[in-house]
């Protein structure tokens, strides 16, 4: 019997021993703590369950967390029956566990609360090469979610084509997710960048140009308020009153619960925030890219928490990439990266 837990839920798994399998697969077995390691087979539990208190704290298990502990059970039995190069899917399974229980994170002033880790979109549709179909694009994020990930990242500029030269969208991705748990999660996006097809940024922050944006983000997501809403970059001919004062008007209309602004500098960060109060800075960090720490003072007085983005360094840090890898050509980014 293997029993996996996410929090106070667990869901057991029973083990049919058949016949013993190859050796490895009985080393393997013993390293996940499985006590009989002959195990061909296996079977589930029709439903996971709260290990603690009466019958009626039971029935109030959350579906989701239910989802999760009998989604690890599953994985581990099938780690278990397989050879030993399954471990590192296995791994990646487990962190349900961490990141359903950890203290959530509170996006400064707005008091809204969000899972420490966020997960970054951009990479399915934009400078990563081909962008992914929509609807594996929103497999992917639906299985964050499910591994306890509240706190999603987009931009109207994630906008990339498929191998067939179709245009897609970020934020359609992200929408179709995440509409059927929104009211679970917390969506971010961002105005004011236009990527040029030489991997250049062109920047309009004027307030029309960010009132048709909000628009056109809220219909691709297919929501009807934004929880976080970034200026992606600053517009050197637009005061940051001025982008302050819109996003007040978008806040009074519903539209917005709170805005940040991305690569903040603190002159600009303390003229916008007097006129509208900032939840976050969004910049990149990462042990390679430590710029912005002179900013860390600033952030704390006036309450402005810090979004990391890049904190793998665009995945260098992840020992993925050597000196031999190959990017996939003109929509890949990440050959021009700062880090």
């Amino acid at each position: 019997m293997f029993e996996a837990r996410v929090g106070r839920y667990f869901a057991t798994l029973r083990v049919d021993t058949l016949r013993k399998p190859a050796k490895e697969q009985v080393a393997w077995s013993r390293k996940l703590g499985l006590l009989n390691p002959s195990i061909k087979t296996f079977r589930l539990e029709p439903r996971a369950f709260s290990g603690e208190g009466n019958e009626a704290q039971k029935e109030r298990v959350r579906p989701r967390y239910a989802r999760s502990a009998y989604q690890h059970a599953q994985n581990a039995a099938r780690a278990a029956i397989s050879p030993p190069d399954n471990e590192n899917r296995f791994r990646c399974r487990t962190r349900r566990t961490y990141i359903a229980n950890v203290k959530k994170r509170v996006l400064g002033k707005s008091g809204i609360e969000v899972s420490p880790l966020g997960l970054g979109c951009m990479g399915l549709t934009h400078a990563s090469g081909d962008a992914m179909d929509t609807p594996a694009a929103a497999r992917v994020i639906r299985e964050a979610f499910e591994m306890g990930y509240t706190f999603f990242d987009t931009a109207e500029s994630y906008v990339g084509e498929n191998a067939a030269g179709e245009t897609l969208y970020n934020e359609v991705a992200v929408g179709e997710a995440l509409r059927p748990v929104r009211d679970q999660v917390v969506i971010a996006t961002k105005f004011g960048v236009h990527h040029n097809p030489d991997k250049t940024l062109s920047v309009d922050s004027r307030p029309e140009t960010i009132r048709r944006a909000i628009d056109g983000s809220l219909s691709r997501l297919g929501i009807d308020y934004i929880d976080l809403y970034y200026q992606h970059r600053i517009d050197p001919n637009v005061e940051p009153e001025e982008v302050a004062g819109v996003m007040a008007e978008l806040m009074q209309a519903d539209k917005i619960r709170a805005w940040g602004i991305s690569e903040a500098d603190e002159d600009y960060l303390r003229r916008a925030d007097a006129v509208c109060p900032v939840a976050a800075v969004q910049n990149r960090y990462s042990m390679l890219a430590r710029w912005h720490e002179p900013l860390f003072p600033v952030l704390e007085e006036l309450n402005v928490v810090l979004v990391a983005f890049s904190p793998m360094a665009n995945g260098f840090l992840t020992g993925a990439y050597s000196p031999k890898t190959k990017f996939e050509g003109a929509q890949d980014y990440r050959d021009g990266m700062p880090q």
